[in-house]
């Protein structure tokens, strides 16, 4: 990047995109060159020609991004998968700094091995794809709205899902 400006590089979380970091990039871009990429096998990243995807080739594909750029070292942020991200690359030396805003993990005792977590991911990939056939049907109905997605928004029933300030 040429402005002189330190690069921050900003991380989505799992089944996101760059998109939800749009209500925070503009706050940053007085003092940072500020790159939200989308990741690997995400809508609107680079597809995954490999299956399963492992954290690794999103932090290899996430590191390609990087050397595309020109960016040998960046400020890292991320959320969940994003702060992971951020702490695989740092790992590889490519952090200035690290904020990992509740990273995922789910490493085992060695400290890079996939436990539960990741098979209870995979298993909500397949029930969202064995039920896409109804999905419109049943989503219509606020209580399986509130338990499909309890997991994910704290007010599923009502028109809008998510949280609303307090």
């Amino acid at each position: 990047m040429s402005s002189g400006k330190s690069s921050l590089v900003l991380f989505h979380g799992v089944t996101m995109s760059a998109a939800a970091w749009d209500g925070v990039v503009p706050h940053l871009t007085d003092h940072h060159d500020v790159v939200a990429p989308t990741a690997l096998g995400h809508r609107g990243g680079p597809a995954a020609l490999d299956r399963p995807v492992k954290v690794r080739d999103i932090v290899d594909a996430a590191e390609r991004m990087l050397d595309e750029r020109g960016i040998a070292k960046a400020h890292l942020a991320g959320n969940s998968l994003g702060g992971w991200m951020a702490i695989e690359l740092a790992l590889r030396g490519r952090a200035l700094s690290v904020c990992a805003l509740s990273p995922a993990g789910f490493w085992d005792g060695g400290g890079h091995g996939q436990t539960g977590a990741v098979t209870k991911l995979r298993r909500m990939v397949a029930l969202v794809q064995l039920t896409r056939p109804i999905q419109p049907l049943a989503l219509r109905s606020a209580v399986i709205r509130r338990l499909s997605m309890r997991d994910i928004a704290c007010r599923a029933d009502g028109r809008r899902c998510g949280c609303r300030p307090r």
